[in-house]
């Protein structure tokens, strides 16, 4: 329950999602707070920036509460983030997130 809490606080505080469904905290959950705690600062700081810009984007698109799909979006995109970090960069705990990581990246942004 209490991995369920800080992913709850999480997507308060970073999506503005007060309530979210258990739906979407299952898609969350995998996403650890030991994950964030073991990155680099500069990891933890450009998978959390493209995780909330996508999932709030694709909330927009829609409207509406956070739906599952906008989490997986946001998931997509911070999997991109990990990816951009040259891999010689790459904390432990990015290498092992990659490996593991279910889904595919997102197109990584265009300059």
């Amino acid at each position: 329950m209490p991995a369920q809490t800080w992913t709850r606080r999480t997507l308060a505080s970073l999506l503005d999602e007060k309530t979210p469904s258990e739906e979407v905290l299952r898609v969350a959950a995998p996403f650890t707070k030991m994950d964030l705690e073991r990155m680099t600062e500069g990891e933890r700081d450009a998978v959390l920036d493209a995780f909330r810009d996508a999932a709030l984007r694709a909330r927009q698109d829609h409207g509406g509460a956070l739906t599952s799909e906008d989490v997986m979006a946001g998931l997509r995109a911070a999997r991109a983030a990990l990816e951009a970090v040259p891999q010689d960069e790459r904390s432990n705990r990015a290498i092992r997130l990659l490996a593991d990581c279910a889904c595919v990246p997102a197109a990584p942004a265009e300059s």
